[in-house]
């Protein structure tokens, strides 16, 4: 059996969508479980939920929608020594997310669906 990690799992389990048409697309740093994509992730955040595709040299993944009603919680993190947030799933199978807190200053307060 082959093990799925990383994003791979996300794409697996979560919608493929493309990025809403006008949006501005955020290129940054995440990290899925314990893999990380440096400076290859593509995020955008609204109020239905978060898209996110990673676009590297020889692998590219499709982008995938969460909507916020799959996230149990948010808390503070670090990563590469930055502040950051965590995104934990209600599916507890599911790796969390972390992402730079600077680059959503203002989108960090969505109300998440109970």
């Amino acid at each position: 059996m082959l093990k799925i990690n990383g994003f791979s799992k996300l794409v697996n389990y979560f919608e493929v969508k493309a990025f809403p048409s006008g949006a501005i697309v955020l290129k940054t740093t995440i990290q899925v479980g314990f893999v990380r994509y440096r400076r290859c992730a593509s995020i955008f955040i609204n109020k239905e939920g978060l898209y996110v595709g990673i676009k590297m040299i020889f692998k590219n993944y499709p982008v995938i929608f969460i909507p916020w009603m799959s996230i149990k919680e948010n808390k503070k993190a670090k990563l590469y020594g930055r502040s950051a947030i965590e995104l934990d799933f209600k599916d507890s199978n599911l790796p969390s997310i972390k992402m730079y807190e600077s680059d959503f200053k203002e989108k960090i307060n969505i109300h998440y669906a109970e």
